[in-house]
C-alpha cells in the first residue's frame, strides 16, 4: 500500500522546518544577530514553495 500523499506532505514540511531551524541555530552559534540568521537561512534554502512543488511532482501529487 502506498503512503498517503498528505503524510508525505506533512513529513516534507517537518523536514524543511528542521533544516531551516538547524541553519538558524548554526548561524546564531557563530554570533549573527537575532534577525539575520533566519533571513540568511531562508535565502540559503531558497524558494520553499518551489521545493515543495518539485517534490510533490516527483511523487505524482500536485496539490497543496
Amino acid at each position: 500500500m502506498r503512503w498517503p500523499w498528505w503524510k508525505r506532505c506533512n513529513q516534507l514540511d517537518e523536514q524543511i522546518r528542521a533544516h531551516i531551524a538547524m541553519s538558524v541555530r548554526e548561524r546564531e552559534e557563530r554570533g549573527e544577530s537575532a534577525e539575520d540568521p533566519r533571513a540568511a537561512a531562508l535565502r540559503e534554502f531558497g524558494n520553499v514553495g518551489l521545493v515543495k512543488e518539485t517534490k510533490r511532482e516527483t511523487w505524482g501529487v500536485c496539490m497543496d
